[in-house]
């Protein structure tokens, strides 16, 4: 009487563990569970499953009744197929979410190529555009290199480091340089070139609103 009991008590427990998996699986939003929650799941209803089949074998050589013996056998199959199950799911949503990494990874790395590329392409006109004027000032090649370095932020000391040279030569080149540009110094120098690079505000707002007309 006691293992009918308990073979009851374990078929109860076996179908609630069931119950679970399959509210997780589709009652409930994805996630419901996380992943060690279904692996123990999982497992906790394959190892139901495999002692119950014991417990089923008992049974019959006790001469349990039949239908007790079917019923305990076919939560017991049942408990199996649902831990394989929640076992087979788990792997497929691994391979799922590997998958997706790997494909954003991609987009990630053609989208930095591409924006490498229209980098490189905006820095060459960029810089086209800046000697072109430069040559229109007529200056030096050596004058030119060092209106390019001043541009980019070098000090006067690094760019003499740079030219081996000492800072007062750079500092004379730079004034004469200045002169051509027709500019006061540095500031005002990188600022006519920045001044056609950068957009207003209003002319941001208004190509915004033109897009959204369209």
């Amino acid at each position: 009487m006691t293992k009918v009991l308990c073979g009851y008590l374990l078929s109860i427990i076996e179908v609630l563990a069931f119950g679970v998996m399959t509210l997780d699986i589709e009652d409930f939003p994805e996630n419901y569970l996380g992943r060690r929650e279904k692996l123990f799941v999982a497992l906790f209803l394959s190892f139901m499953g495999i002692v119950g089949s014991f417990g089923v074998y008992e049974d019959w050589i006790e001469g349990v009744s039949k239908s007790h013996l079917i019923i305990e056998l076919s939560l017991n199959f049942l408990c199996l197929v649902a831990g394989f199950y929640l076992f087979k799911s788990m792997k497929k949503a691994r391979q799922l979410e590997v998958a997706s990494l790997s494909s954003s990874f991609q987009e990630a790395k053609r989208s930095a190529v591409d924006y490498r590329a229209q980098i490189e392409s905006f820095k060459e006109g960029v810089t086209k555009a800046i000697s072109q004027q430069l040559t229109a000032w007529k200056l030096t090649p050596a004058e030119e290199e060092i209106s390019f370095l001043l541009l980019k932020g070098f000090s006067l000391q690094e760019i003499a480091d740079l030219r081996q040279t000492s800072e007062r030569t750079i500092r004379h080149q730079a004034s004469i340089l200045y002169k051509k540009c027709g500019v006061d110094g540095r500031a005002q120098l990188s600022a006519f070139f920045l001044e056609d690079l950068l957009i207003e505000p209003c002319a941001i707002e208004a190509n915004e609103k033109k897009k959204f007309v369209n």
